[in-house]
C-alpha cells in the first residue's frame, strides 16, 4: 500500500513542482495543484450525480425485490440484475470518486512532508549528505528532515512562506505561535460547511429514494466528526497539507455548485 502511495507522490510531484517553476511559491502551487486535480475530477463528480439520481429512483423496486425475495437470494439476484439492466446503473460508481481522492490526498502528506524526494527528485544519498552537512538528526517520531533542510538551506530554493505562514511548520510543534493555528481552524469550518453542502446536493438528487433520511441520520455523527478529524490532522502535521485540504474543499463547494447547474440545464434539456 505505501509503495502504491509513493509511486503517487512520485507522480504528482512532477506537477506539483511544474506549478510551483511557475509561481515560486509553495503555498500558490499547492492551490494551484488542487485546481487542477479538481478540474480534472469533473466528469466523475458529474457521473457520480448522474448514478445517485438513477439509484435513488429505483430504491422503491429493489425495497420491494428485499421484500418478496427476501428467502430466495438467487431469484433476487436475477431481478436485481435484470433491474440494473433495464436502467442502466451501477451501484458501485458512485465509490470511485472517493477511492481516487484518497491516494492523491495521501500522496499530498508525502509531497510535503518530503518535497526534496518528490518534488525536487533528490536520491536518498544526497538528502542523507545534506542533513550531515547541516548536522540534522532524526530524534523524534514527528520529525520531517527534508524540510529542516530546506529551512536551513538557501540554495534548496523552495519558498515555504505563504502569506507569513511557513508551510513547513508542524502547528502541535510551535503551539505559542497562534498564527499557526489559522489554517487548522479555517479547514474545521470550511469542512464543515462543504458538508452541509454536500448533504444539500445529495438530499435534491435522492428526493425520489425512500431510505435516504435513514441514511442521513446514521451518518449525522460522521458530519460533525469529519470537521474536527480534518483540523486535528492539520494541526498535527505540516501545514502545506492543511492548506491543501482547506483548498480542496472550498473548491469542492465551487465544483458542486457547477455540477448542480450543469445537471439542472441536462435535466431542461431532455
Amino acid at each position: 500500500m505505501f509503495e502504491i502511495i509513493k509511486f503517487f507522490a512520485n507522480i504528482l510531484g512532477y506537477l506539483l513542482n511544474f506549478l510551483y517553476n511557475i509561481c515560486g511559491n509553495f503555498g500558490i502551487a499547492i492551490i494551484l495543484f488542487t485546481l487542477v486535480t479538481k478540474v480534472l475530477l469533473i466528469p466523475l463528480l458529474i457521473k457520480q450525480q448522474k448514478e445517485t439520481k438513477k439509484m435513488a429512483k429505483v430504491q422503491p423496486m429493489l425495497m420491494e425485490l428485499q421484500e418478496k425475495y427476501k428467502n430466495d437470494q438467487q431469484k433476487y439476484a436475477e431481478e436485481f440484475a435484470r433491474i440494473q439492466r433495464e436502467n442502466n446503473f451501477n451501484p458501485f460508481s458512485g465509490c470511485l470518486l472517493s477511492l481516487i481522492q484518497i491516494p492523491i490526498i495521501l500522496a499530498m502528506f508525502y509531497m510535503v512532508s518530503n518535497p526534496l524526494t518528490y518534488m525536487k527528485k533528490f536520491d536518498a544519498t544526497q538528502i542523507e549528505q545534506l542533513k550531515t552537512q547541516w548536522g540534522i538528526v532524526q530524534n523524534t517520531g514527528r520529525y520531517y528532515p527534508e524540510i529542516e533542510i530546506i529551512k536551513k538551506d538557501a540554495n534548496i530554493g523552495i519558498d515555504l512562506n505563504f502569506l507569513g505562514i511557513n508551510l513547513g511548520e508542524v502547528p502541535a510543534h510551535n503551539q505559542a505561535n497562534l498564527y499557526l493555528a489559522i489554517i487548522p481552524v479555517l479547514s474545521v469550518l470550511v469542512t464543515l460547511f462543504s458538508i452541509s453542502q454536500t448533504n444539500r446536493m445529495q438530499k435534491e438528487l435522492n428526493k425520489d429514494n425512500p431510505q435516504f433520511e435513514e441514511t442521513q441520520n446514521s451518518m449525522k455523527m460522521m458530519n460533525y466528526m469529519l470537521p474536527i478529524l480534518s483540523g486535528y490532522i492539520a494541526y498535527q502535521v505540516p501545514l502545506g497539507l492543511g492548506l491543501y485540504w482547506l483548498t480542496s474543499n472550498i473548491l469542492q463547494i465551487v465544483q458542486h455548485k457547477y455540477v448542480k447547474y450543469y445537471m439542472k440545464k441536462l435535466e431542461e434539456n431532455i
